[in-house]
């Protein structure tokens, strides 16, 4: 009994350590996890707001009187939908808000609403060589008067 007793009482360190490098490891990959995750729900909620910007811009009509009015409700709408991120993700984002208007060509025009190069910070840093540090969205949308 005394035997078992020992084989027993040698082992105790080693579970811990075993923990110890083990859940460093966990840890890592964790917070990757969730790095990539927040990363996915950014790009998300960057082309759902572009493509509502895209949406907003074709209901607008007259573009060649007042374009620059128009272009500032569209980054405007832009930002207002991207009010579910935290707050430094959506710093300077209307700076990288690119609108385009194509005029009348057969009486068709197009709109093409960008968010451009936007600085991505990652949370914890633990995926930086796998996630861009860039974001861009892109939606385009045609109509006819």
């Amino acid at each position: 009994m005394e035997k078992i007793m020992i084989k027993l009482s040698d082992k105790k360190g080693q579970a811990v350590a075993e923990f110890v490098l083990l859940s460093g490891v966990f840890l890592m990959v964790t917070m990757g996890m969730i790095d990539y995750g927040m990363y996915l729900f950014t790009k998300y909620n960057f082309e759902n707001a572009v493509r509502n910007g895209a949406r907003t811009a074709v209901k607008m009509r007259n573009w060649s009187a007042n374009q620059v009015e128009n272009t500032q409700k569209i980054k405007d709408s832009i930002v207002y939908d991207c009010n579910r991120l935290p707050t430094t993700w959506k710093s300077g984002l209307a700076n990288n808000v690119i609108v385009i208007f194509s005029p009348d060509v057969n009486n068709i025009n197009y709109i093409q609403v960008k968010i451009d190069n936007y600085k991505y910070t990652s949370i914890t840093g633990f995926v930086d060589l796998c996630i861009p540090s860039t974001l861009n969205a892109q939606a385009s949308m045609r109509y006819t008067y």
